[in-house]
């Protein structure tokens, strides 16, 4: 069964540090709350477009440390939220190339839909996804999961099927540690200098006014430790703040990322000299709304079967 080589593991990593430090700062919808967002205002007549270009900008980047302030900002609103709703749209489409494979390129498209809402008052986050998988040959494959979050227990259920519960409260600890040492300084500092801004002002979304900010991630660090260079191969983050409030409307996440695949005993994939590569491109939409708002309780099914979730990150 192939596996990612130590060269696309340490790839993996770099993209977690960049992924986790951004949706910690400013993306973090569980325990948020704000006031009231006041109307746009007249002279801005821009309207916000989704993030579409694919490569980085050809105008002079911006370092990371110059909107250090704004982010900080706006984490700051969305921790002091009571309750908020999201919604969230993504997709993504799987290559697979390299030889012994029934095909030149063994493709799968995704497709991910679901909406929730969070609220710091009842300590609760909910959210119902469907996930839309398309073969390169065969019908699409249809599933249906919901997840509740409540007194430190994560509820899952995939509709239809059984309900299974992860007690998290044995695991703060140790994901406490984790984060916490992705999330030092010295890693923050590293990782910043790989991250360029392209500011792109204030623009209107949804009736509101907004700052516009996407962020890079270096293409070519994310790839300086592949065996073979992967091309076109990066990630960036478009962001949404409300102009006034700092609060987090829209968060878009693309990237193009390339793996070199090995099988189980790390040795190529292929007798050949060639080794199989796994390419993934993916647009992951997340927004937020009706801040503050009350949100109904949610009952925790009681039919459903533990999961030792201590067990399955130390084992």
């Amino acid at each position: 069964m192939p596996i990612m080589t130590s060269q696309g593991t340490a790839r993996a990593h770099r993209c977690t540090i960049i992924l986790t430090f951004l949706l910690l700062l400013v993306a973090w919808p569980l325990f948020a709350a704000c006031s009231s967002i006041p109307a746009a205002q007249a002279n801005v007549t821009t309207l916000c477009a989704a993030s579409t270009a694919t490569t980085l900008p050809s105008t002079a980047p911006t370092p990371l440390l110059s909107v250090w302030p704004t982010l900080q900002q706006s984490a700051k609103a969305m921790l002091a939220l009571s309750s908020a709703q999201f919604q969230f749209q993504g997709s993504a489409t799987f290559a697979l190339r390299g030889p012994g494979l029934p095909a030149s390129t063994v493709t799968i498209q995704a497709r991910l839909e679901g909406s929730g809402a969070a609220s710091r008052a009842l300590h609760e986050e909910y959210a119902a996804a469907r996930l839309f998988l398309q073969p390169a040959q065969g019908a699409t494959k249809t599933m249906a999961v919901s997840e509740l979050l409540s007194g430190g227990k994560l509820y899952l259920q995939r509709n239809p099927g059984r309900q299974v519960v992860l007690d998290l409260s044995r695991v703060v600890t140790l994901l406490q540690a984790k984060v916490g040492t992705m999330l030092s300084s010295q890693n923050l500092l590293a990782e910043a200098s790989h991250v360029i801004v392209d500011d792109h002002g204030v623009c209107l979304y949804a009736g509101q006014s907004a700052r516009h900010l996407t962020l890079w991630l270096d293409g070519a660090w994310l790839d300086q430790d592949a065996s073979t260079p992967a091309t076109s191969t990066g990630m960036s983050v478009d962001l949404l703040l409300e102009q006034h409030t700092s609060l987090l409307l829209r968060l878009q996440v693309r990237g193009l990322l390339q793996f070199h695949l090995a099988t189980s005993s790390g040795q190529p994939s292929s007798q050949g000299s060639q080794p199989r590569m796994l390419q993934a491109s993916f647009n992951l939409n997340l927004s937020f709304s009706h801040f503050n708002q009350r949100v109904a309780q949610f009952v925790a099914p009681p039919e459903a079967t533990p999961v030792d979730m201590h067990a399955l990150l130390t084992s």
